[in-house]
């Protein structure tokens, strides 16, 4: 990838364009969705596998919630929450 700038072209290489996902465990890894929040409209962003996971919690577990991280707000499902959207 190039910039042009004032007439210099300046070659960006090796720099790191992935959004992480907001699951941080032992290895950080690309998101590959944003999640809006449907109240307060704060973005994060996840890979499909952490969706995933935590929609399953939140079917089998009565008592599971998920809690936007801004705003407090707290829905039993993901997409009750947060509008999932494929980056």
């Amino acid at each position: 990838m190039s910039v042009l700038l004032d007439e210099d072209t300046i070659v960006l290489e090796g720099l790191e364009f992935e959004i992480p996902c907001v699951k941080v465990g032992p290895e950080e890894h690309a998101a590959e969705n944003s999640l809006t929040c449907r109240s307060c409209g704060a973005v994060i962003f996840a890979c499909d596998h952490h969706i995933a996971l935590t929609r399953v919690i939140l079917a089998t577990n009565p008592w599971a919630a998920i809690v936007c991280l801004s705003c407090d707000t707290e829905e039993d499902t993901v997409d009750g929450l947060y509008m999932v959207v494929p980056l």
